[in-house]
């Protein structure tokens, strides 16, 4: 086994573009593991402790995206991303910031992001309590992406 081990041979793989994704999520795991997210203590009504928890993994996404480079896993090679893109990173990292802080609510994505008025609902129990509409402007002026919560 040691000799067979020994003769085998190494494949190059270009970590840096990366154009299989063979890698995307363990270096998106090490991201959120590098940058935890901080979410308040509050007590109140479960709207209340909802809203301000859905409000700092938006925050945190914010942060990553805006100060530590996340945005550049969707513009390697010249790639232009569409809103969809968007949406489906914020309910990555929403989805696994809730896994990991054991939080008490549901991330449900809509069938059909990026059409309607909401792209996720946010529940805890049978109520919905916050949804979450992501919109990414393509005006060359204003480069920006707004999250609604309602």
């Amino acid at each position: 086994v040691i000799s067979y081990y020994k003769g085998l041979k190494g494949v190059s793989y270009n970590f840096t573009s990366d154009v299989n994704k063979e890698y995307f999520d363990i270096l998106l795991h090490d991201l959120l593991l590098q940058h935890p997210i901080v979410l308040p203590t509050i007590t109140g009504n479960i709207q209340t402790v909802v809203y301000e928890k859905t409000k700092s993994i938006c925050m945190q996404f914010k942060h990553l995206v805006e100060d530590n480079r996340l945005s550049e896993l969707f513009y390697k090679d010249n790639r232009k991303p569409d809103e969809t893109d968007w949406q489906m990173l914020l309910y990555t990292v929403a989805d696994t910031y809730k896994v990991a802080a054991n939080l008490d609510v549901s991330i449900t994505r809509e069938d059909n992001p990026g059409v309607g008025e909401i792209d996720f609902h946010i529940t805890c129990g049978s109520k919905q309590i916050q949804s979450l509409k992501l919109n990414v402007t393509s005006n060359d002026k204003f480069r920006f992406m707004v999250i609604e919560l309602n």
